[in-house]
């Protein structure tokens, strides 16, 4: 169940960039600037490029919510993160711990229950990850950062393969082999 939740969110994170209007906002330089209109989130993303591991997990927080603790990750160099719904969706703030153990304070400013996606505004203290719009292949190599079950496992890294993707409730989602 979590090996898919995780490949969920994952998903769900390039679903949202498979949109032509969605990918020009995110994917946008960040020397241009970019409106949203109304209902919109404009964002100032770097655009997809390989990023070395040991730079990559500085891009992903550990979030608080209530009595919840969650994964997170920074897309944007203006402070958006993406987070999963069913841990920051309905709380309207939560408590982000970056990397350094800095704690900033997020505002939830969208999120999508069916997808389990919900997109966090804070002040950035790192640089953004970088989010490739193709999607993973059968086989390909895949890793997984992120704060399982105590905060004393933040940042943990595992590796693994995109074993299959499959339609979940109506939804696309990536199974794979990820501790």
């Amino acid at each position: 169940d979590t090996i898919l939740l995780v490949a969920a969110f994952g998903d769900s994170a390039l679903r949202l960039t498979a949109s032509d209007e969605i990918r020009a906002i995110v994917l946008a330089d960040d020397a241009t600037p970019t409106v949203a209109t109304p209902g919109q989130v404009a964002l100032r993303a770097p655009p997809p490029s390989p990023m070395p591991l040991n730079i990559a997990v500085k891009s992903v927080v550990t979030l608080f919510a209530g009595e919840g603790m969650g994964s997170g990750v920074l897309i944007s160099s203006d402070g958006y993160i993406l987070t999963n719904h069913h841990l920051a969706g309905s709380t309207g703030r939560v408590r982000v711990r970056w990397p350094d153990g800095t704690d900033t304070t997020g505002e939830v400013i969208r999120g999508d229950p069916r997808r389990d996606v919900a997109l966090v505004k804070t002040e950035p203290k790192g640089a953004p990850l970088s989010i490739r719009a193709a999607p993973a292949q059968l086989g390909e190599t895949v890793f997984a950062v992120g704060t399982p079950l105590d905060k004393q496992f933040a940042n943990t890294l595992t590796r693994g393969i995109v074993s299959a993707t499959r339609l979940i409730d109506g939804l696309p989602v990536i199974q794979s082999d990820v501790a």
